[in-house]
């Protein structure tokens, strides 16, 4: 009886309710107490979801000396950011959560779509900046028969694809 070995010792917990071979996910990092900053750093993992990582590399260039971004370069709540985004991913896939919702409202007729890529106008107006006019070869507004309209400006979105212009005689 003094060689008998102790009985195994009972799992721990988050073994036993994870399937066999995974563990359950850990907790999600401590949110920023500010709920404007939560808001932000919330809205910026959307945006990145729904847009990819083309988005939050332009973000990076863009705002790298605004201590605002600090999150995207591992800084203040940098691991939230981390988790929120591949919350927003999985809601996005799934079409479930706030992240789905909120896709759905920025863009209502694309809401279960793969987004299309970014074009120069959607990156300017995610970042709040103006679109520059067109580069026609006269300044906007000055050119012959401008006075003060803005019928040399264009948005970047409809400008001709690069390359000679052609045209059909018929």
């Amino acid at each position: 009886r003094g060689n008998v070995a102790p009985p195994p010792a009972p799992p721990p917990a988050a073994a036993a309710t994870a399937a066999p071979g995974f563990s359950a996910a850990p907790p999600p990092p401590p949110p920023p107490t500010d709920p404007e900053r939560r808001k932000f750093i919330d809205t910026t993992a959307m945006f990145v979801a729904k847009n990819g990582p083309a988005f939050e590399i332009m973000a990076k260039e863009r705002q790298k000396d605004d201590a605002k971004f600090d999150f995207l370069f591992g800084g203040g709540y940098a691991n939230y950011y981390t988790w929120r985004l591949g919350e927003s991913r999985r809601e996005m896939a799934e079409g479930t959560g706030a992240a789905a919702a909120w896709a759905a409202w920025q863009a209502p007729e694309q809401a279960m779509a793969r987004p299309r890529p970014l074009d120069a106008e959607d990156r300017a107006r995610m970042l709040g900046e103006t679109p520059l006019p067109s580069t026609g070869g006269t300044p906007a507004g000055s050119g012959p028969g401008a006075q003060g309209n803005d019928h040399n400006v264009r948005p970047l979105s409809t400008a001709p694809p690069p390359g000679p212009a052609t045209t059909m005689h018929h």
